[in-house]
């Protein structure tokens, strides 16, 4: 299944190339959705909604015309930018107003906070946020390890008790671990020495609460965010699913509007040549006519 909201998203990255493209599809919008149906106002912006209930391409050989599907187009503008697309076969406003609004509430203008899902939890970057949550997570461990520090010289007995974080102070804890070694400090032993064995005992134990709280959110955020974003789905109505969003919708409507330019030109030159006196049918002049253009 297509991921909408990621559609959306993607639509929405800022690029004055991009901006130039979305100004002239919403120029063609016109000539395909004939009737004004409305603009939609949502918090950061609005949708201007187009719609049409007959084929606005002057098909010139009438048998092509039999796969017309009423429908809608709809441009999503932020201070009059053209910003993103949806069109689908659909009249019905209410539906489209309810998938326009689910679009903007929960994929363009989610906020930050009070949000569910949260804003950060999407399927293109579930990673990039496990990292940034995992150093937050490694940057208030830091803080509570230099408040150890500080506790050290000064309350030992606090830090046998719990406090510390480097799982030195088993003894001292009154927890009895005689003759035990694990498998880290059977390796690093040989190498290093027992005089630096609690050194590095610290460094490895400090080492694993960084690493991990950035192993472990990233894990989570790469499987949440997919699953955020089929929640984001979940909230359109079904007939929604079906429509085109983006750069699909925007895709489609450019092909339609090349292809009414191209009946268009086909239909006037076939008249023109008429009125001079070629007597042949359409069919026959479609043939010619695709043969001197694609050679």
């Amino acid at each position: 299944m297509k991921n909408i909201p990621s559609q959306i998203r993607a639509s929405l990255k800022p690029s004055l190339e991009r901006w130039e493209n979305n100004r002239e599809t919403a120029e063609k919008i016109s000539s395909l959705y004939p009737v004004t149906s409305g603009t939609l106002k949502t918090r950061k912006g609005n949708w201007e909604i187009y719609t049409r209930s007959s084929d606005p391409v002057p098909h010139f050989l009438e048998q092509e015309a039999d796969s017309f599907q009423p429908g809608f187009s709809a441009v999503y503008k932020r201070e009059g930018k053209p910003l993103s697309f949806v069109t689908g076969e659909s009249v019905d406003i209410d539906t489209i107003n309810q998938s326009l609004r689910t679009v903007s509430r929960k994929m363009a203008e989610q906020r930050w906070l009070f949000s569910h899902p949260l804003k950060s939890l999407n399927e293109e970057y579930g990673f990039q946020a496990g990292i940034k949550w995992g150093l937050r997570i490694m940057i208030l461990l830091t803080v509570f390890v230099i408040f150890d520090l500080f506790l050290i010289p000064n309350y030992p007995e606090a830090l046998a008790q719990g406090l510390s974080i480097s799982f030195l102070g088993g003894d001292a804890a009154g927890l009895d671990f005689t003759g035990y070694q694990s498998l880290i400090l059977r390796l690093i032993t040989p190498i290093l020495g027992e005089e630096y064995l609690y050194l590095a005992y610290s460094i490895y134990s400090l080492a694993a609460f960084f690493i991990i709280p950035i192993l472990i959110f990233t894990v989570w955020t790469e499987i949440a965010g997919k699953r955020a974003d089929k929640l984001r789905m979940k909230k359109l109505p079904p007939k929604a699913l079906n429509f085109l969003y983006g750069f699909e919708a925007q895709k489609v409507m450019n092909i339609e509007y090349a292809r009414l330019r191209e009946e268009e030109k086909k239909g006037r030159l076939y008249r023109q040549l008429s009125g001079l006196g070629l007597k042949v049918s359409k069919e026959e002049f479609q043939k010619l006519y695709i043969e001197m253009l694609h050679g």
